[in-house]
């Protein structure tokens, strides 16, 4: 659970699910809180996302998480440091 890998086929690409476990070698415990909620929150302002990705596509609707307020962000994230960590290393862009 929450150790990624799931594939996304978004035709012309194929993206995997993260690991989003506090695993540090594979997941996001090495993460700060300000960086996980940058990784939303930069996505505030179109020019964040207004590019054509090419085959770093991604499935995740990061321009509609951003609305999410701060303290549920911040909610989110110490919820997740408490999910058993896994080693999974998730190739991201798989062939």
């Amino acid at each position: 659970m929450f150790a990624g890998g799931y594939k996304f086929d978004l035709g012309s690409n194929k993206a995997n699910s993260a690991n989003i476990t506090p695993d540090s070698a594979t997941g996001i415990g090495a993460w700060t809180e300000e960086r996980f909620l940058t990784k939303f929150t930069q996505y505030r302002e179109e020019k964040a996302y207004n590019y054509n990705p090419g085959n770093q596509n991604s499935i995740m609707p990061l321009s509609i998480l951003a609305g999410i307020k701060d303290e549920d962000l911040k909610a989110i994230y110490a919820y997740l440091r408490t999910v058993k960590p896994v080693t999974n290393a998730v190739e991201k862009f798989p062939k």
